[in-house]
């Protein structure tokens, strides 16, 4: 009689190579923009054109302010290529602080970084769109290096200690950003805009709080939220209501006191419009409460209009 029983299938030897495709493996940095790989440049990343560089900068910056992007329109274009190429360099290093992995991995992601922006700004051949358009703003006017080096210590300080645990410690580590921003910006306004700079930092940690919860952060002080925050346990509505309330009222003083008369006219506008939609935040961040971490208060196209109205023609 026959064996009718199947034999021994050919065994699919191992590929050489594996796919070329990070998704095989489930990579999680596959969608990124940042890579763990010293020594990888990744296209388009090394892309000197001038003006996908201001692009690039450009949408980085509007995604980082949201509803306050609107007040970069009240600037000159030269002042606008430096906020926006500035937002975009300060995002990205505290992209590399915030994201997961072993300390020394963040910080030498964020050394790099630094010192790859310090010889195109020396002179050498810019490849990352941010370089570019920072190395095009220099020639119009120097950036501070005393700032640069702030912003880039301010990430570090984040990387090693993603949370801080009183409102003193919280309310000093914005301020010394909010400085770096000033004096890179801004630099003979340091006195009148530091403390408010400082407290626009804060709105928006409000304003990311549902965000950083998710990423097992948050902007505000350990000792202002509950045990339950800390353990990733679902926390009391009613006492992160109350940590969002007494943080909203800490700031609200700040930013009715904001005197910006004295500030040159594109500033004094610009500014005119984030403290403005700034204190709306305020007050729906206060109303909506525990809320907020879901669905962050938003300004509408009209509200967003008629606060440039207002900025241009009735500046603070």
């Amino acid at each position: 009689m026959f064996d009718l029983r199947p034999g021994p299938q050919p065994v699919e030897r191992a590929r050489g190579e594996p796919p070329s495709d990070a998704a095989w493996r489930a990579d999680a940095l596959a969608q990124s923009g940042h890579s763990r790989l010293e020594d990888e440049l990744r296209e388009p990343l090394d892309d000197p054109d001038p003006r996908r560089a201001e692009r690039t900068c450009g949408e980085i910056a509007r995604h980082l302010l949201g509803d306050l992007a609107p007040a970069l329109v009240l600037l000159p274009r030269p002042e606008r290529q430096r906020g926006q190429a500035l937002a975009a360099h300060a995002r990205t290093l505290f992209d590399f602080a915030r994201q997961s992995g072993l300390e020394g991995e963040k910080l030498s992601l964020i050394n790099r970084w630094c010192f790859e922006l310090e010889s195109a700004l020396d002179g050498s051949p810019p490849g990352q769109p941010i370089f570019v358009l920072m190395s095009l703003t220099e020639a119009d006017r120097s950036w501070s290096r005393d700032a640069l080096d702030e912003i880039a210590a301010c990430s570090r300080n984040r990387a090693m200690r993603p949370r801080v645990r009183s409102v003193e410690d919280a309310a000093a580590r914005a301020e010394a950003l909010g400085r770096a921003l000033v004096v890179a910006l801004v630099p003979d306004r340091t006195a009148e805009l530091c403390p408010l700079s400082g407290a626009l930092l804060r709105v928006r940690s409000l304003l990311s709080l549902g965000d950083d919860r998710r990423r097992h952060h948050a902007g505000l002080a350990i000792s202002e939220l509950p045990d339950a925050w800390e353990s990733g346990r679902e926390a009391d509505e009613g006492e992160v209501a109350a940590a969002i309330a007494r943080e909203c009222r800490r700031l609200a003083p700040i930013l009715a006191e904001a005197e910006l008369s004295l500030l040159p006219r594109p500033w004094r506008r610009a500014l005119t419009y984030v403290v403005l939609a700034s204190r709306r935040h305020l007050r729906q961040l206060e109303r909506l409460g525990a809320k907020a971490l879901e669905s962050p208060p938003q300004l509408g196209a009209m509200a967003r209009i008629g606060l440039l109205l207002r900025s241009r023609w009735l500046p603070l």
